[in-house]
């Protein structure tokens, strides 16, 4: 739910935040690509990054890289296509390995749960997983409209220095510290490779016995 919430608030400003913070209204879209792209072309990595570290370890470090990453956005200069073009591309690097990793992390805990209660309840964990990515974007817009009426922005039209710096601590900071937020959940979770391992021992054994 908490990526949820911060793909949320990344996507329902984007366009606003780059037309009239950012004074860059012709790359919005181009961002948007580079965002999308980086992270596809990242997913291999973040794949043999969790090889090596575990699967959450690497969501984590995956967190942190976001969380410097957004976090750049209340520094960077308006007007700056380059800086900004790198900012997104640092932004991507982690933006569909989450996905990945999330979902793969739960298949290890629905192998717990088989060990624990004997039964297949895949679908239900899964459909969690949608479920509560789906409320914490939807919790994001319904937070971040009304958070951007009460600092005072206006959508296409003037706005003075104090409002746009309210959209850049907005946009950087709430995501920042969402992600920071799933790294330190994430650090000390139960099922690293050891234990995933032994699990599917488990089941084997299971299986053959059953078999």
């Amino acid at each position: 739910m908490l990526l949820g919430g911060q793909a949320g608030i990344n996507g329902s400003v984007h366009f606003f935040f780059v037309a009239q913070v950012l004074l860059l209204p012709q790359a919005a879209s181009l961002y948007l690509v580079v965002l999308f792209l980086v992270g596809f072309l990242c997913v291999p990595l973040f794949v043999r990054l969790s090889e090596r570290f575990g699967k959450h370890r690497t969501l984590c470090f995956g967190a942190l890289q976001s969380s410097l990453a957004t976090g750049s956005f209340f520094v960077v200069p308006a007007e700056s296509f380059g800086w900004v073009l790198l900012i997104y591309v640092m932004v991507g690097v982690n933006f569909g390995a989450k996905d990945l990793l999330l979902r793969s992390i739960m298949a290890d805990v629905i192998d717990q749960d088989r060990v624990d209660v004997d039964a297949e309840r895949s679908a239900l964990y899964y459909s969690s997983v949608t479920l509560t990515d789906k409320v914490g974007m939807a919790l994001a817009v319904g937070i971040v409209y009304p958070a951007l009426d009460l600092i005072g922005f206006t959508v296409g039209g003037a706005n003075d220095q104090a409002t746009l710096d309210g959209v850049r601590l907005l946009v950087a900071g709430s995501p920042t510290l969402i992600t920071l937020c799933v790294a330190w959940i994430m650090w000390r979770f139960p099922l690293g490779r050891e234990e995933q391992r032994a699990l599917r021992a488990e089941l084997a054994r299971r299986e053959r016995q059953g078999g």
